[in-house]
């Protein structure tokens, strides 16, 4: 006998309606030997994204659709259709026609002329409850009916029988679905949980489970002759006029840069000019014969990067956000891994220079290379021969933190820049920068949190009097904060979309808007490796020193990281109101460190960033005398760099950092093969034993160029704050941070 598929099935992506993820929902296909099933949650498609890999892994043929609110031709009520993709044009029809959604009467709904509009590549079924009062233009409209069996009673049961029988009349094909929002008895539960703690009604509901084709043969029983037909053929049927459809497109879509911006041709030739000029006049008078080799390998490293080609525009963009914007609006710093990249700063992009330490002299652009400290930021002052001031520079970060080991990591570079120059900005790029280009606001998917899940199991039981065992609430748990609770929108990721395409080529849009800029209906995450997403973040803390900045006629860039008065401060537990250290969890970390140069504050910021890092593990090494502040890799990179100075090879360095970094260790993540690896060859090049625990135990590492950038804004804000105490006050609370 053949086997049935499902075309009604709703996934955690239907906001509070179901609590089937979409892994089960595939696996419940596969281990029922369905072929393919339909994925269609209540107006909307963010699951597709993950329903096109997971069906992928499985073997099992996708069906994307939606269950779509609209009107009807009496515009007296809202009309629910199953909406189902049968070709490429289809998914794009479904994209338009669920940005045009509106919060308009009692529910979100299109009106029944755009479902018309776009029918195109789409096949439309309607549900018994709507199809009953339903006139003859609305069931010409569809090209199914569905019935279903929700409460199991005799007057559905007639209604199922009166529906087939006119539709049958009328050429229509019934098909039987489960309208499915969870699987199983403990799965049934799960949704009960859910929609009593979100404040719906659920009696009369228990049939709404995920069923197999024996049991769909049971449940319509009483439809006879006509049961066959029903349960597996037409759905069948309908199935085969299905083609491959593809969610997320091949490739990358570059941004395309007006051509203004390009002076050199293209966006590479443009960030290799830019960079070169940028070298050259700070490190030598005759490019390049002057300019030392250790600085040009860096350089031509990263400019002759696979990725650095790709990506020429993407690195351009943030020059010119950065450097342009800058200079008119604005201060702006990085975040993430960024400052990583030499390239990065000799393009403005970060004023964090991530080569090794060494001494700099500005008027006579002598270098001099300096071992054996942590950062050039901790080097004294000194006189040079030329006559002029020598300070150090470089924080001795390696590129691959940002554009990978091999060269194949995509570039992503998120900035942050005060409040009042973020809509300046976006404007200036959708007018100077990108104006043949369109730009989106990154939309995000919330969850159910675990506090609120907490609650709704709390709730049950008390309405229920029945007790749940801890060990299934901690099950019913990870259940529930699978279920989008609601839409979001990211803090900073703005989309490029190119000039060539449309936003619906890869994504709906949200009625909302952000900026004036559409929000996407996919979360971001599924976008983010086919379109570039750049990150622009307002925070209150620069919009300060962009003022202290002008009152004082102090510039942010010329007051010295190492200040004497920066460290009383922080010693003297001053650190109250700074971003960074206006916590209880690093105001500990200051106290128990006592920090005496800038390379502190970057282990400080490291520390405190990461997870698994301090309480019950450097914590307990630096109190016991085991081993000293400067001596704990505080952030990813301090792994690589270890490594690499106790002589292990670059290729097993970065592998180990990066184990060490994502905590695969302490998340249980390796085998015990790997582990005994691991240690095997940290003990080869004579780690200490403290050090290869410490990294054990360690569950994530910040990246150093993040923590160079936070610690650099913060000691600023710190001498702000101890020259111009009242003014400092201020303009606090005028800035509200």
């Amino acid at each position: 006998m053949k086997t049935r598929i499902e075309l009604n099935a709703h996934s955690v992506y239907d906001t509070l309606n179901s609590v089937i993820s979409i892994k089960e929902l595939v696996e419940f296909a596969k281990q029922n030997d369905m072929p393919s099933i339909a994925l269609t949650d209540l107006n909307s498609v963010q699951g597709f994204p993950e329903f096109e890999r997971e069906c992928k892994k499985a073997g099992i043929k996708p069906i994307y659709g939606a269950q779509i609110i609209h009107g009807t031709y009496q515009e007296e009520y809202p009309f629910t259709s199953t909406v189902l993709v049968k070709n490429q044009v289809g998914l794009k029809n479904l994209y338009r026609i669920i940005s045009e959604l509106k919060d308009d009467g009692p529910c979100k709904n299109v009106p029944i002329q755009i479902m018309e509009q776009y029918h195109e590549g789409l096949i439309f079924g309607g549900g018994k409850w709507d199809y009953e009062i339903a006139n003859e233009k609305m069931i010409t409209f569809l090209d199914y009916v569905e019935i279903d069996d929700l409460y199991s009673s005799q007057d559905e049961k007639k209604y199922n029988l009166d529906i087939a029988k006119d539709a049958k009349a009328k050429g229509k094909p019934v098909v039987a679905v489960s309208s499915a929002k969870f699987i199983g008895e403990d799965g049934k539960l799960c949704w009960r949980i859910l929609r009593e703690g979100a404040g719906f009604e659920t009696g009369g509901t228990e049939n709404m489970y995920l069923r197999n084709t024996a049991e769909m043969l049971e449940e319509f029983s009483y439809l006879g002759e006509d049961i066959k037909d029903v349960v597996i053929n037409n759905p069948l049927k309908i199935a085969e006029q299905i083609e491959d459809v593809q969610i997320v497109p091949n490739g990358y879509y570059n941004p395309i840069l007006d051509e203004t911006l390009t002076p050199f041709g293209n966006a590479l030739n443009t960030i290799k000019k830019f960079a070169e000029s940028f070298a050259a006049n700070r490190y030598g008078e005759i490019y390049p014969q002057e300019i030392p080799a250790e600085i040009m390998d860096r350089l031509d490293a990263e400019l002759n990067l696979n990725i650095t080609k790709e990506y020429a525009n993407e690195l351009l963009l943030a020059r010119i956000i950065v450097r342009e914007f800058g200079l008119r609006y604005g201060l702006f710093n990085t975040r993430g891994t960024v400052a990583s990249s030499f390239l990065a700063y000799c393009l403005g992009i970060t004023d964090i220079n991530p080569l090794p330490p060494h001494y700099y002299c500005p008027n006579c652009k002598r270098i001099e290379w300096v071992s054996d400290v942590y950062c050039g930021a901790d080097l004294p002052a000194k006189a040079c021969s030329c006559g002029g001031t020598m300070r150090g520079e470089g924080f001795n970060i390696p590129y691959e933190s940002f554009f990978g080991f091999k060269g194949d990591k995509v570039p992503d570079i998120d900035i942050n820049c005060d409040r009042e120059a973020y809509n300046t900005v976006v404007n200036a790029l959708s007018n100077e920068c990108l104006k043949d280009n369109a730009i989106a606001v990154a939309g995000t998917v919330r969850t159910v949190s675990e506090l609120r899940a907490q609650k709704m199991i709390a709730d049950y039981e008390e309405k229920t009097g029945k007790k749940i065992d801890n060990e299934q609430k901690e099950k019913l748990i990870e259940k529930l904060t699978l279920v989008k609770e609601s839409d979001g929108i990211h803090p900073s990721g703005l989309f490029i979309i190119p000039n060539d395409k449309e936003i619906t080529d890869f994504t709906p849009k949200r009625e909302e808007k952000r900026h004036g800029l559409p929000v996407t209906h996919f979360d971001f995450h599924a976008l983010r490796d086919t379109l570039y997403k750049f990150d622009v973040l307002p925070v209150n803390h620069l919009g300060l020193l962009r003022e202290l900045e002008r009152i004082t006629g102090v510039c942010v860039k010329d007051i010295p990281l190492d200040s004497p008065e920066i460290f009383t401060a922080l010693k003297s537990g001053d650190a109250e109101k700074i971003k960074e250290f206006d916590t209880s969890f690093v105001s500990n970390l200051l106290e128990s460190t006592r920090p005496e140069r800038f390379s502190d504050i970057v282990k400080i910021i490291g520390l405190s960033h990461g997870t698994g890092t301090w309480y019950g593990n450097a914590e307990t090494l630096i109190k016991s005398g085991v081993c000293t502040l400067s001596d704990i890799p505080a952030t990813r990179d301090d792994i690589y760099n270890d490594l690499l100075s106790y002589g292990l090879e670059r290729e097993k360095a970065f592998r180990y950092s990066e184990t060490v970094r994502k905590g695969l260790i302490a998340k249980g993540r390796l085998s015990d093969e790997e582990i005994r690896e691991f240690e095997k060859d940290l003990i080869a090049i004579g780690m200490p034993d403290w050090y290869i625990d410490y990294c054990k135990k360690v569950l994530y590492l910040f990246p150093k160029a993040h923590a160079c950038e936070f610690a650099r804004i913060a000691v600023i804000e710190v001498w702000y704050k101890s020259y111009y105490r009242d003014l400092y006050e201020q303009l606090y609370q005028e800035t509200a941070i």
